[in-house]
């Protein structure tokens, strides 16, 4: 079956990305150089430049909303993983199985939503002592070495 003119023009786009990336430069400048300002064309042009975009910016808009409904109904089910990580490289990873219930399910969520926080604020205030006590342990252990690294010099200064 022949390809269509769009199939072909994408196949060789690919080929020369895989060659080098100075195509993708030259396409950019190529690009950069024939764009016209809208505030440069007419009226009618720039009418229809702006109609053009407009129906681009809103089938991606339906493109993403629709994405986001499909993941959310795939998530329904499924427990809800969050990851944090602060500047010291720790990482805190919470999943919630929320079940569909008859009654007030906005009031169950939140309920295992508070008690999920506590949880989370319990943990990072142990995840802190524990790095202070690691901290002083390490201090500690710095000190004892100092000690002995000055003994055997006293030692062999003698």
């Amino acid at each position: 079956m022949p390809l269509s003119r769009a199939e072909i023009q994408r196949r060789y786009r690919e080929r020369k990305k895989k060659e080098s990336g100075s195509f993708l430069k030259k396409d950019r400048e190529r690009k950069r150089k024939n764009y016209v300002p809208v505030s440069m064309l007419s009226e009618p042009e720039a009418k229809k430049r702006r109609q053009e975009t407009n129906k681009r910016v809103k089938k991606n808009y339906k493109k993403k909303k629709n994405a986001n409904v499909d993941n959310t109904v795939h998530m329904e089910n499924e427990p809800v993983t969050r990851q944090s990580t602060s500047k010291k490289g720790t990482k805190l990873t919470v999943s919630v199985k929320f079940e569909k219930t008859r009654k007030s399910k906005k009031a169950s969520n939140l309920n295992k939503m508070k008690s999920l926080y506590k949880s989370i604020s319990s943990l990072k205030e142990r995840n802190e002592k524990l790095i202070r006590t690691k901290k002083s342990l390490q201090k500690k252990l710095q000190r004892i070495e100092y000690r002995a690294q000055q003994g055997t010099q006293s030692l062999n200064d003698e």
